[in-house]
């Protein structure tokens, strides 16, 4: 295992510009991608019965598409030549697309959960989401944004989506459970700096690893829309 001297890509240029970590920047925008493919995809399917559940799988992958894009782009790429806290719009834009995330799997039990619950849930999702996003950017720190993506992955979405196949046998459901504990991988080597080289580091290796999650996750997103649909 390759650690803290090994980190950071080294730049390469063009002319006289400098493009910081594009490996990083690459995969960033390699799940990017995935995400903009899913959200294309999922603009095919007519479904008019569930049109807000519908409509919110979509902003997450259209969202989390410009999350990444801006994360490759102002995070990594442009590094050299951005005021630094311009990174904090991508750190946002992913807490918005989590949050729709987790609220569009609360729609796909909304027929079988406790009404009162139901809306506990709904509430406490707009409330930790909105904190978060004002300590995130109060205090431009990225472990916040880490710690608001778990709580709505593993606190909010991962035991809704449990829920949902449990009691509706839904196999959509079934799938973004996998997805979100198939994010638990890509976390581990991140946190824990695992990285090859500098040119495939923990950053590299942690973003095609979410490109695999993205994937699983939009087959279950696929599944309950085109069943709804149905």
């Amino acid at each position: 295992m390759k650690t803290d001297h090994l980190t950071v890509n080294p730049s390469i240029w063009i002319g006289d510009f400098e493009i910081s970590e594009p490996i990083t920047a690459s995969t960033d925008l390699l799940i990017g991608l995935v995400s903009i493919i899913g959200f294309f995809i999922l603009r095919r399917i007519n479904n008019t019965e569930q049109k807000i559940m519908y409509t919110l799988f979509k902003n997450y992958f259209l969202f989390f598409f410009f999350a990444m894009v801006l994360a490759g782009l102002f995070g990594h790429a442009l590094k050299p030549h951005i005021h630094p806290n311009l990174k904090l719009i991508g750190w946002v834009v992913s807490v918005l697309a989590h949050l729709f995330l987790a609220l569009a799997s609360l729609m796909s039990i909304k027929k079988v959960a406790n009404k009162q619950w139901y809306r506990l849930l709904q509430v406490s999702l707009f409330v930790q989401a909105t904190l978060f996003t004002f300590f995130i950017i109060f205090f431009v720190n990225f472990q916040l944004t880490q710690i608001a993506l778990v709580v709505m992955l593993i606190g909010f979405a991962l035991p809704i989506n449990i829920y949902g196949y449990i009691k509706l046998k839904s196999i959509g459901n079934l799938w973004i459970v996998f997805g979100i504990l198939s994010a638990l991988l890509p976390a581990l080597v991140f946190n824990m700096k695992f990285s090859l080289s500098r040119w495939f580091n923990h950053h590299d290796i942690s973003h095609v690893l979410i490109v695999f999650v993205t994937a699983l996750i939009f087959v279950g997103s696929y599944k309950l829309i085109k069943v709804k649909a149905n």
